[in-house]
This record gives structure tokens, C-alpha cells and sequence, in this order.
């Protein structure tokens, strides 16, 4: 789910919200079938960014921030797939358009200005690199990217194009986690067949969780939920339901 949707749950869907919500379908399944320079911090990644928790009738705003901002990607990265952390990168960069503020009539201003001139002496090399480097020149070129497919799609072309850029028989692996502090809310996603691995550490002993979903092969689904306590003890709780 798109971070506008998130803010304000009775949003209306538009294309704008699919196109984004492909960097986020791409995080959960790297981050959880795949190797990270840091994974003690996925945890709470996918736990503040990835599954927000609504609040009345509003969201978190953890999704934009993360979007503009991307300090998760400076701490974490993709070893051996540079090609992959430049994607989420761009995409970042590129959807983070919609939660900024519109240039100023200031910046509106000296980019019309340095347009009229690169169109004067278009052989300018300089003047054309100072008009690219405005911030409304880089707003309006991410607006307009984001009015149809074409852009996002072509992203994912590009790096995919350079095998030299992925590792040899890069199988998905299900990864574990751990955290020595309570989670804000359990992370849960319902209807999945997979399992958010979590090893909670509470006063030094290890509790184990896992196998957070499982079928039981008799018709019913069981779906264990984890639930972090104040005092941050990890529990498991089993829910049955009809399928």
C-alpha cells in the first residue's frame, strides 16, 4: 500500500498507488528470502515501514519518510547485487515525488531562467548541467515519469540488463531475525504460506519463534501471530480459522 493510502485510508486508489507499492513488494521479499549487510535491523524496517499500523482513521507517515529520505538504505545493503540496491534507490527517488513540496516560485523562477538560456545556446554544456541540477527541473521530471508505467518499468530493464551486476544461482532463502527490543506491533501477513522468522531475546534467554503460519492439511488454516509484550517478552499465540 502506497504512503498517501496508508495516511489517509479512505483515499482514493489510483495507478500512482500500484507503481509505488512495487518497492515495497520488492523489500519484503528481498528482505525476507535474501542476505542483508545488517539484518538486525530489518526487524523494525519491516515492522514501522513495511507493515504500518493505521491510528483512528490515518497511518504512520513512516512509508514517505522512508521514501525521501532512504536512511534505511544507508545503513543496509545487498552484498554482491550493487544493481539491485541502485534500483530500490531510484525508486525510491522517484516516488518520493508525491509527499514533497512543489518548488517555490523562487526555484520555478531560475529554472525558467537557465531554460530560456540553454535554449539560447543550446551547445552549452554548463548551463544545461545547471538547469538539470534545480530542484524543479528534478520535481517535474519524477511528476511527469509517474503519469504512466512506461518509467518504472524501464528502471527494472535497466537493471536487469547487466548480469555481471546479480550473482550466480541466487536462490531465495528464508532468512532469520533477531531483536533485543520489543517490536512496535506484531508484523503479520495474512494469507501468506511463508513465516516472518523472529528470535526474540528477553533478559538473556533465548525464546524461540517459529513457524509463524502452518497448515495443518485438515482443512483449516493455523496462523500464529507474534506478539511482543511491554515488558518485551516474545509470545506465540495460535488462531484457527476455516479455509
Amino acid at each position: 500500500m502506497s504512503a498517501r493510502l496508508v495516511a489517509r485510508l479512505d483515499g482514493v486508489h489510483s495507478f500512482q498507488d500500484d507503481l509505488e507499492s512495487t518497492i515495497y513488494v520488492l523489500l519484503w521479499m528481498i528482505l525476507m528470502y535474501s542476505e542483508t549487510s545488517d539484518r538486525d535491523r530489518v526487524p523494525t524496517f519491516l515492522s514501522g515501514v513495511l507493515d504500518p499500523q493505521p491510528h483512528g482513521e490515518t497511518g504512520g507517515f513512516n512509508k514517505a519518510d522512508f521514501l525521501k529520505a532512504r536512511t534505511f538504505l544507508q545503513q543496509v545493503n545487498f552484498p554482491g547485487r550493487h544493481a539491485l540496491h541502485h534500483l530500490i534507490n531510484q525508486l525510491g527517488d522517484l516516488f518520493a515525488v508525491q509527499y514533497e513540496d512543489k518548488p517555490t516560485a523562487a526555484q520555478e523562477t531560475i529554472a525558467s531562467v537557465l531554460k530560456k538560456a540553454m535554449t539560447a545556446d543550446p551547445d552549452n554544456a554548463e548551463i544545461a548541467k545547471a538547469h538539470k541540477a534545480t530542484f524543479s527541473y528534478s520535481y517535474w521530471r519524477r511528476m511527469n515519469a509517474l503519469n504512466d508505467h512506461q518509467h518504472t518499468i524501464q528502471l527494472f530493464e535497466v537493471a536487469l540488463q547487466d548480469s555481471a551486476s546479480w550473482p550466480v544461482n541466487d536462490i531465495a532463502v528464508k532468512q532469520e531475525f533477531r531483536t533485543k527490543t520489543p517490536l512496535p506491533h506484531p508484523v503479520t501477513k495474512t494469507g501468506w504460506d511463508t513465516t516472518f522468522f523472529v528470535v526474540g531475546l528477553d533478559k538473556g534467554d533465548d525464546v524461540e519463534m517459529d513457524e509463524m503460519s502452518r497448515s495443518d492439511g485438515g482443512g483449516s488454516e493455523w496462523s500464529d501471530e507474534m506478539t511482543v509484550a511491554d515488558d518485551g517478552e516474545v509470545s506465540n499465540s495460535s488462531l484457527l480459522r476455516d479455509v
